[in-house]
């Protein structure tokens, strides 16, 4: 007998182990927009950072390969346009040329995908301003 998940949101977190820190911690802070909410570790230099709906571990020197397959981090956001010029401004190579107009289950939606510097797929979805 299977027993179903009762589910409080419709998305916790992706945790992602990266190499480099610091650099995650900034392009996810001054480019994708994300605001840190706490960290682990010594404050200088810490070993994990949590934002909303992400987390990031320092894996420096770390084997990351075969550790299983990840496709993309889904990003739940309101303001995608202003997201997207961030993205353009800082020189990040965008998928399919740009903002795409979708739907999910007959809800409208705009997406963007682009790879963080480390090489992780990220889409930002908005549901707040369909095409």
């Amino acid at each position: 007998m299977s027993v179903e998940a009762r589910i409080e949101a419709e998305h916790h977190h992706v945790a992602l182990r990266v190499r480099d820190l610091e650099a995650m911690v900034a392009f996810y802070t001054e480019v994708v927009g994300l605001r840190p909410r706490k960290s682990a570790g010594d404050p200088a230099r810490p070993t994990v950072v949590w934002f909303s709906g992400l987390q990031l571990i320092r894996a420096e020197g770390e084997e990351l390969s075969g550790r299983g397959a990840f496709d993309h981090l889904a990003i739940g956001v309101s303001n995608i346009v202003p997201l997207f010029a961030s993205l353009q401004a800082h020189g990040v190579a965008i998928e399919e040329g740009g903002i795409r107009d979708m739907s999910l289950g007959g809800k409208p939606l705009r997406a963007v995908f682009f790879r963080d510097p480390e090489g992780n797929r990220v889409e930002l979805v908005d549901y707040s301003q369909p095409g």
